[in-house]
């Protein structure tokens, strides 16, 4: 009967410290275009899918894409 209890007692621990599964998707994060192409001088406004925390956008080379605050117009 006491092994019977250690055994039991060792097995509530190990199940204690094994982290649960999540069992829920977490939600993909996805933009609306993947490519565009435009002409000089057009702009185009991506949106982001899948969440709605606040998105902050830059671009590291400016003579391909540059990141203005204001909205465009379309």
């Amino acid at each position: 009967m006491k092994k019977l209890l250690t055994r039991l007692f060792i097995a509530m621990l190990i199940l204690t410290f094994i982290p649960t599964m999540n069992t829920q998707a977490k939600a993909k994060i996805k933009l609306n275009k993947t490519k565009i192409s435009l002409q000089r001088g057009k702009t185009y406004t991506l949106k982001v899918k899948g969440t709605k925390k606040k998105v902050k956008w830059s671009s590291n080379k400016k003579t391909i894409a540059t990141v203005t605050r204001k909205r465009s117009q379309l």
